[in-house]
């Protein structure tokens, strides 16, 4: 039997709905990994009440003074490469690139106009199950940085 991954977020909800055209709960192993991988990068320590080690060092340093150097960045991956070791093990073999955009980028809307700059996070490892290569990239907007 295959297995099955749930959707994140995940709508209890549309479990028991009883309508004709049920919303699809279920997606494929990538995407499953995709969707925990940004989870666990957008989770701040302690905000999971029964483990609060899960999550990721990024939100801590979310507007932080610290000048963001090469050293700022391996700190960002080594919390990331430890989260994924943890708490994702239908991966293997990971290994994790982080840069900032520190060019940033102007987003604009019909209120107002900001200016963004993200961390990129590339993500290269294997799945376990599969033994199919596993590469991703996420981009996740940050604060504006000191340069």
């Amino acid at each position: 039997m295959r297995s099955k991954y749930y959707k994140i977020p995940f709508v209890i909800e549309n479990l028991f709905s009883k309508t004709e055209h049920k919303p699809k709960l279920y997606t494929s192993l990538k995407k499953s990994i995709h969707q925990h991988l940004k989870l666990l990068f957008m989770t701040s320590f302690g905000d999971l009440r029964f483990d609060h080690q899960y999550g990721s060092i990024i939100s801590e340093l979310d507007f932080s003074n610290e000048e963001q150097s090469g050293l700022f960045e391996k700190k960002i991956e080594a919390s990331l490469h430890q989260s994924i070791l943890e708490y994702e093990p239908r991966l293997k073999n990971t290994q994790l690139r982080v840069y900032f955009n520190r060019n940033g980028e102007l987003i604009r809307s019909q209120d107002s106009t900001t200016f963004k700059i993200y961390i990129n996070i590339e993500v290269e490892a294997q799945i376990k199950v599969l033994e199919e290569d596993y590469n991703d990239t996420f981009k996740l907007f940050f604060s504006p940085l000191n340069s």
